[in-house]
């Protein structure tokens, strides 16, 4: 039998041998290697699409992938497969750590295993795609718009990172992440806490094994993931929608710019940020899905949809606001939960579509979910809107366009009139968080998108009423981008949330309207001479697309400036350097510290806190106390009366006097920590940050003064005074022992123990 080399490789070169290759040996390599910390940060990038991927497609039938016959369709099944891949990989890891079966090394490995063996069985059926095949066709039409797409979304990223240089970021959310990732690999404990499934952390932590990498640097490159997933996504909708390259790309460029910290945010890679850059690869799926297989619509089906949107409605607000977020501590009930939803998502969707439909739309939902509970009730809430649209356009296009434009006109005119300032609902969203009324989320609008984006808007919305009014999918996204910026007005804080989904609606709409305004003003004649203003209003539309990320750089780096420093960064290189030494050397530390050190140095090291210290407490006192004491008799009291308490879980028995309230004690049961604090290795971390914000209670209670671009989280220039009496107390050797000095820009001491202090006193 004659050997045949390129049917070898046809049955070899497949996505997932290549991309199982490709974790195996540049993981190994990593290990093997003295290569750079931000260069393996870089090589596990690709690592969040090629594991949750493989892992998918083991659960993903040989004949749907096999019925993939377009090249929409295969990108769709990729997009399915990967997050059915991140749902088995978080799940699968909470039923074993339930069952007391959970270690992230063999749970890797056994992983592996199966992929091998299911990518071998395929390879010997010789019945697998080659690669050169969907993605080949996919690169060479469309590699000179990925080129351009490449070097715009390198622009806010140089911008961003430029002023948060590796390994220093602006980070918040991403230390306590970083905890859960310690905890999962040192200890094979999974952290249940937050409004999302620990999916981040479980997948992160695999990376971090793979690519021998610190934990924290994948938050730092994760940025670059954030943005090119997000700008691809949106180009790849743009195209299907319209089948205008031109058009696409300019969706992209009005997409990767605006800019706000606390929402429309690439720059943070947390849950918040993966349901932002998710959402255009939802909606491409979907709309392949409405646009290919349905029929013309019946009167009946149109009450089963309606009746079908109610009750996902209902559940999706129950589960992500009431019942999942209740569960935290609980991830046997917590699974049960999700299970339940999906499976009640998939066989409410089989009234309206068959079977496959069902089960991708469902899974779509319940990804969603897991990702971020309350957004995603927002996100399943326009998805659904946009399939009902679909489907009237179906049953009876003259009903769809009457809908469309009554949404249209009466939204509209709700908006100009401020009528969304006159709601006030109550219930789950009504959370005072943003400190944000009618009038400054109007004024947001214009910080985040610049008034020319939205005056674009304004005409692409002019554009598609009055010319393109028979275009279905420019209507509907107009009707959902007007109904995401009513909803968004809302005089309900928490509603701020709706401004990413606005966001990939509008920038369709936006595009379509510079298009109308460059074709008009592309010829035009004066006196018999034509002439074109387009270069005039290319330079003006660049020159507004900067402004909102331009307007976070400078706000927050004055107030950075206020400190000291020019960086965007909640720490320095200093910090940074400590954290790592007390990883190394003092894995067993617990970090009493001001609240942002404390976050920071334990994120860092992967050593416990007392809490996290996000909202008021006692706690917060007893250690601004220890921090601004003169005396160092007094200091280590204060220290042993803390890591001397007997934490409870039962809040029935906490008491208003105690130090440890509820918010605290939540933080350290969710994070899995050690509760008996004399296990552990007290350290008092002193910096600069901690000494001027000591006296200050805006630096200890945020919550209470709703500061939200922290002055006190920025690093403050300069150094220690040795000799000041807030860190003289500490070289008091029958109690502390100095074990850290960076330059007298850090200082860590030990608290000693008795054993210690009897030790000292025979010297």
């Amino acid at each position: 039998m004659e050997f045949n080399l390129n049917k070898f490789k046809e049955r070899i070169l497949t996505i997932d041998s290549l991309g199982l290759l490709y974790i195996l040996v540049v993981g190994g390599l990593c290990h093997i290697l003295p290569i750079l910390e931000i260069v393996k940060g870089f090589l596990a990038l690709p690592g969040f699409l090629i594991v949750p991927y493989l892992v998918g497609n083991v659960f993903v039938p040989k004949k749907t992938r096999e019925n993939e016959k377009g090249l929409y369709e295969k990108i769709s099944g990729f997009v399915i497969t990967w997050m059915l891949g991140l749902i088995v990989l978080t799940i699968g890891a909470m039923i074993l750590e339930v069952l007391n079966l959970f270690n992230l090394f063999y749970y890797i490995v056994s992983i592996f295993i199966i992929i091998w063996i299911k990518i071998l069985s395929q390879t010997c059926s010789g019945k697998r795609p080659v690669i050169n095949g969907s993605i080949k066709i996919l690169i060479i039409s469309h590699y000179k718009e990925f080129i351009i797409i490449a070097i715009m979304l390198l622009l806010p990223i140089i911008l961003l990172m430029g002023l948060s240089p590796f390994p220093t970021k602006n980070a918040g959310d991403s230390f306590r992440f970083c905890l859960g990732i310690y905890q999962i690999i040192n200890q094979s404990l999974i952290p249940q806490l937050g409004v999302y499934f620990p999916f981040l952390e479980i997948i992160i932590a695999s990376l971090t094994i793979i690519f021998n990498i610190h934990s924290f640097t994948i938050f730092w490159t994760g940025t670059f993931f954030s943005y090119f997933v997000y700008g691809f996504g949106i180009y790849l909708l743009g195209y299907r929608l319209s089948n205008n390259k031109a058009l696409s790309l300019l969706m992209v460029l009005f997409a990767i710019f605006p800019f706000w910290s606390k929402t429309m945010n690439l720059y943070r890679f947390i849950p918040q940020t993966w349901i932002y850059f998710i959402f255009p690869y939802v909606l491409f799926v979907i709309h392949g899905i409405l646009h290919q297989n349905l029929p013309k619509i019946k009167t009946k089906n149109l009450i089963k949809l309606g009746f079908v949107s109610l009750i996902i409605s209902w559940l999706a607000y129950e589960f992500s606001t009431i019942l999942l977020p209740t569960s935290n501590y609980s991830p046997n009930i917590r699974v049960l939960y999700f299970m339940l939803f999906w499976i009640f998502n998939i066989i409410l969707l089989r009234l309206i579509f068959n079977t496959k439909d069902s089960i991708i739309i469902g899974t779509i939902f319940a990804f969603l979910v897991m990702i971020h509970h309350p957004m995603s009730f927002l996100a399943i809430a326009f998805l659904i809107l946009y399939i009902s649209l679909y489907f009237l356009s179906k049953y009876n296009v003259s009903y769809y366009y009457i809908v469309a434009y009554t949404l249209i006109f009466s939204v509209s005119i709700a908006i100009i009139f401020h009528v969304p300032a006159y709601f006030y609902p109550t219930g789950i969203f009504n959370v005072h968080y943003y400190n944000l009324g009618f009038s400054e989320k109007v004024d947001l609008l214009s910080y985040v998108f610049s008034y020319f984006t939205l005056f674009l808007f304004i005409i692409g919305t002019l554009y598609i009423v009055l010319i393109r009014f028979r275009d279905i999918s420019s209507l509907s996204f107009l009707v959902m981008s007007l109904s995401a910026m009513f909803i968004y007005l809302l005089n309900v804080e928490i509603l701020i949330r709706m401004l990413p989904f606005f966001l990939v609606f509008a920038v369709f709409i936006v595009s379509q309207g510079f298009l109308f305004v460059i074709h008009n003003f592309n010829n035009l004649s004066y006196k018999g001479k034509r002439f074109s203003i387009v270069p005039i209003i290319l330079i003006i539309t660049l020159i507004c697309i900067f402004g909102p990320i331009l307007n976070y750089l400078n706000d927050i780096t004055t107030v950075g400036a206020d400190s000291g420093i020019s960086t965007i960064s909640s720490f320095d290189k200093e910090e940074y350097d400590a954290a790592l030494f007390i990883e190394k050397n003092l894995p067993n530390a617990i970090i009493i510290s001001d609240p942002w050190t404390q976050n920071i140095i334990s994120g860092l090291s992967g050593t416990q806190n007392l809490g996290e210290m996000n909202g008021g407490g006692n706690i917060k006192r007893c250690i601004q106390k220890i921090i601004i004491s003169w005396d160092s008799v007094d200091a280590y009291n204060l220290s042993m009366t803390i890591l001397s308490k007997n934490i409870s879980t039962d809040y029935s028995i906490i008491k208003k006097e105690d130090i440890f309230q509820q918010q605290e004690i939540a933080v350290i049961r969710g994070n899995r920590f050690e509760l008996n604090f004399t296990k552990k290795d007290p350290l008092i971390v002193i910096t600069p940050r901690t000494i001027k914000y000591g006296k200050y209670s805006s630096a200890w209670f945020l919550a209470k003064t709703k500061s939200y671009i922290w002055e006190d989280m920025f690093p403050v220039k300069g150094t220690l005074d040795s000799r000041s009496p807030e860190i003289e107390k500490f070289f008091n050797s029958t109690y502390f022992e100095l074990i850290y000095n960076d330059e007298n820009k850090i200082y860590i001491f030990k608290v000693k123990n008795q054993i210690e202090q009897n030790e000292s006193a025979k010297y």
